[in-house]
């Protein structure tokens, strides 16, 4: 079943072949931890992908993105849109 993932773009990068690209982290971890670029250590459930434009280009087209959001519109709406609280850096997520 094709699903959305909601990611925080954190900017863009050269990684260690020094290819250019995007830092992108979970939104879950990024609320509840704040960025993983941020600090000396990150914390164990944060998840930062690199990713070069042609692999997000790669991702979806444009109509197979519009039919996701739309779907993932449609549960949000189920759900009464439900908000995700940030809570600060590694407080957890409660309100």
């Amino acid at each position: 079943m094709p699903d959305v993932e909601p990611l925080v773009f954190l900017g863009e990068m050269t990684d260690d072949r020094g290819a250019r690209g995007f830092v992108l982290q979970d939104t879950v971890s990024y609320v509840q931890y704040g960025s993983g670029l941020d600090g000396d250590e990150q914390h164990e459930e944060v998840v930062l992908c690199f990713m070069t434009e042609s692999d997000v280009d790669a991702l979806h087209d444009g109509e197979k993105l519009a039919a996701a959001v739309n779907e993932s519109a449609q549960r949000a709406a189920s759900l009464d849109h439900p908000i995700l609280r940030a809570s600060g850096k590694g407080q957890g997520s409660s309100p």
